[in-house]
């Protein structure tokens, strides 16, 4: 399970992976590799971007090389039952990336559930949360039993 980053690291980890049977990924960032930089570098300003930008370049510097290391473009090759979690108010992590995700999957004839948590902000909390941990927990239990 991941959230934000760590739904990141969960859509490359079943894309290249054939032993997770089932993932969640929770508000996480765009397996577009130009999308998230372009939109990390704008909502942050880290001087990390910076030198990150002058050592392997930007996606606009190099927009081949995004497209060959983002995860959305191999979707194809993921074995996993998908459960797709996002707050609709995410300030932090646009909402339509998720959209985007399980568009790309169901193409792609793969097993994927999505839900929106309407005007939910980045981290669920009261019902939302209580929602999404009942939903998780169905989900793994109909996957992984």
């Amino acid at each position: 399970m991941g959230p934000q980053h760590g739904g990141g690291i969960t859509l490359n980890a079943i894309v290249i992976g054939d032993k997770v049977r089932a993932a969640v990924i929770y508000g996480g960032v765009s397996g577009d590799m130009a999308k998230y930089w372009n939109h990390a570098n704008a909502m942050w300003h880290r001087d990390e971007m910076n030198g990150a930008a002058e050592r392997f370049g930007t996606p606009a510097d190099r927009p081949d090389g995004y497209t060959k290391m983002s995860a959305l473009n191999y979707v194809k090759h993921i074995q996993a039952a998908v459960s797709i979690h996002h707050g609709t108010a995410d300030e932090q992590v646009p909402y339509a990336w998720s959209e985007e995700l399980r568009d790309r999957l169901l193409a792609a004839g793969k097993d994927v559930e999505h839900f929106a948590y309407p005007g939910a902000r980045h981290s669920f909390t009261g019902a939302d949360r209580t929602l999404f941990l009942e939903r998780v927990a169905a989900f793994f239990d109909r996957h992984l039993r």
